[in-house]
């Protein structure tokens, strides 16, 4: 399972902000977006979504302002 994957099920299962919703940051991104995440026994106890931006050979990370 990827980490855009495990955030959407946390994100179901969890009171998450709107700007923090996968469907916001797909709306927003598209698919240029990741999530990165602290867990804990299993089970996520931090989450920071990026947009990943693509400039030549290199790929970019950036939060959204």
């Amino acid at each position: 399972m990827t980490n855009k994957q495990k955030y959407q099920v946390y994100c179901e299962q969890s009171p998450v902000p709107i700007f923090n919703q996968p469907w916001w940051w797909n709306a927003v991104c598209g698919n240029s977006w990741d999530v990165a995440l602290v867990e804990k026994q299993n089970k996520i106890i931090a989450a920071l979504p990026y947009h990943i931006k693509k400039k030549e050979f290199t790929r970019l990370s950036f939060l959204l302002n």
